[in-house]
């Protein structure tokens, strides 16, 4: 008896419970029916509204256009707002439109909704016939093609004087991007003008991005401006942000509280804001709390905020925060200096093999061997991290981080110093070489037509890369060439435009001459033959520009070199065809 009344216990709960459910449910079911059937009353209350302001024959075309993208806001299913007949509404809207005929605000309407191939095309026509448009429909119409070019890498000027100018025309999203533009290009008194005529900022990302750009702007005031600005206006700054615009102020208090802010939240710039923070007030164990060396996504800002913090107090290895990333940088140290071994040892053994089968190769320098090729790899890939980390510790992520752009004037000075360096390393071996002929120029006028030859090839196949990309729509643009693109456009006027041109195009050659066709070939091919050694020389130079879509390039650029080298046993044809090749790409990209 007990357990029937047990099990009608238990039957008479779960059947309570199904029936709680099943009315709870329902009741939740009904609440969205109910919001639905509002909205799509309120819905057709305003469609009846429009169409009683637009009645038959009026020729309202804004009015008309207005009601269009009213009811796209209900037609998009992604959008979060979608009602069923809204759809059909959406196609007979558009349809009115015919009528209009090539009413302005028709034209910029169809043209926002346009993303074909020729959109940029199409759209740069109608920006001309916009000049006698009012200043809304002009202001929509460049955004609209800025927005166009924003994938085009080959228009980003075109694409930035877009932004100004619908930033100039009061489109108030665009403000940040457009003063980031006019900064790269040293506009700063258009650029301040342009902030303070703007508006106030619709919503938080825009303020902080607008904060962003006014942090670059030599004048610090500006800047700062901007941030109270908009948190006067009750904006919300990123926090890392709002910390860097204070402690470049010389408001440390300010800049410390702004981190304090970010309430646990954690990210890679509120990081680098909160290190920055630290050292400035001198707080080097919070700074040293900044450093995670064990971060392999962010390695070459946390190897620069390392070795910043040992510059300001070199005491502070020993705080037990530094301990790990310490050891971290200690092995990568370690790592670089055997790296070279993973070729020259396996060249050593096989040069061994070829000697006790009586076929030892012929030297191609006679005084370079295997250990001169290791000093010479370890010095390409060290000398640049150990200079960079002496004369601007905090460049370590602008410059080898991915997706940082370096200041172009400090690129430079890091690339001529690194350049330099290394050659003066070598000097005794350099000397060496100049007495055996191995840089007599006069190597130029019995090898001018294998270095016509050389420079022929290597263009072609860089050419006929540059075809190939340009057919398939494949991104090439690599760290690589963003850094020589910067090396370029650090020239800003004629004298540091003839530096740079000086550096790419002369010094940058002769060392990696002297480091890939002299002293790796020249060790290699002391041990195995010449072909082997020349094609392992030229792999690794094209592995050392980490530039893989033109990897071939750099492949052909190095065989070609090498076989200069070994035709005319002189450097200096070499020397030449890479300086040519550099100073060509420096004028076409100046171009």
């Amino acid at each position: 008896m007990r357990v029937v009344l047990r099990a009608g216990l238990v039957v008479s709960c779960l059947l309570a419970g199904s029936y709680a459910a099943a009315r709870e449910g329902s009741r939740l079911e009904q609440e969205v029916a109910h919001v639905d059937s509002a909205t799509e009353a309120a819905y057709v209350e305003v469609l009846a509204r429009y169409a009683q302001a637009t009645e038959p024959g009026a020729d309202d075309a804004s009015l008309i256009v207005e009601r269009c993208e009213f009811i796209e806001r209900y037609s998009d299913p992604e959008a979060g707002r979608f009602l069923a007949r809204s759809e059909a509404d959406a196609e007979a809207c558009e349809d009115s439109l015919d009528a209009l005929g090539d009413a302005p605000e028709v034209l910029v309407h169809r043209f926002e909704r346009t993303w074909d191939e020729d959109a940029r095309e199409s759209g740069e026509a109608l920006l001309a016939r916009s000049d006698t448009w009012p200043m809304p429909l002009r202001r929509r119409m460049t955004a609209a093609l800025a927005e166009r070019y924003r994938y085009a890498d080959d228009k980003q000027g075109r694409r930035d004087d877009l932004l100004v100018a619908a930033a100039e025309l009061g489109h108030g999203e665009h403000v940040g991007p457009a003063v980031k533009a006019m900064v790269e290009t040293g506009e700063y008194r258009r650029a301040t003008v342009l902030l303070e005529r703007a508006g106030p900022a619709t919503d938080d990302w825009i303020a902080s991005e607008r904060v962003r750009a006014a942090l670059a702007m030599p004048d610090r005031a500006v800047s700062l401006r901007e941030l109270q600005r908009h948190t006067a206006d009750g904006r919300e700054i990123v926090p890392a942000l709002a910390a860097l615009v204070y402690l470049r102020a010389g408001d440390t208090q300010s800049a410390k509280a702004a981190i304090d802010a970010a309430n646990g939240f954690e990210n890679e710039e509120l990081r680098e804001a909160r290190f920055k923070v630290a050292l400035a007030r001198g707080d080097f164990a919070a700074a040293a709390d900044a450093v995670h060396m064990n971060d392999m996504e962010h390695l070459a800002q946390n190897t620069g905020r390392f070795l910043a913090l040992v510059r300001v107090s070199p005491a502070s290895v020993l705080l037990p925060g530094l301990w790990l990333s310490l050891a971290i940088l200690s092995a990568y140290l370690i790592f670089y200096l055997l790296l070279p071994g993973l070729l020259l040892v396996p060249v050593h053994y096989r040069g061994l093999v070829r000697r006790c089968a009586g076929r030892p190769p012929s030297p191609l320098f006679e005084p370079v061997g295997l250990r001169h090729a290791w000093l010479a790899a370890i010095a390409f890939m060290l000398v640049p991290m150990v200079v960079l980390a002496v004369i601007d510790p905090e460049g370590f992520g602008p410059v080898f981080a991915e997706g940082t752009n370096p200041d172009p004037a400090r690129l430079l000075q890091w690339v001529s110093i690194s350049n330099a360096v290394s050659l003066l390393l070598f000097v005794p071996m350099f000397a060496t070489l100049a007495r055996l002929g191995c840089f007599h120029p006069g190597a130029l006028a019995t090898a001018w037509w294998r270095i016509l030859v050389a420079i022929a090839a290597t263009l072609a196949v860089g050419t006929a890369l540059a075809v190939l990309h340009h057919a398939t729509g494949a991104d090439t643009v690599t760290q690589q060439v963003e850094m020589v693109q910067q090396l370029v456009d650090s020239g800003d006027t004629p004298w540091k435009g003839s530096f740079a041109l000086l550096v790419i195009a002369a010094l940058v050659p002769i060392w990696e001459e002297f480091a890939f066709r002299g002293m790796i070939l020249g060790g290699i091919a002391r041990h195995i033959g010449f072909g082997w050694a020349n094609f392992l020389q030229a792999l690794a130079f094209a592995a050392c520009h980490m530039d893989w879509p033109r990897f071939p390039y750099y492949l052909v650029m190095g065989l070609m070199a090498g076989w200069l080298v070994r035709s005319t046993g002189s450097l200096a044809p070499a020397i030449a065809m890479h300086m040519a090749i550099n100073a060509l790409a420096f004028a076409l990209q100046r171009s």
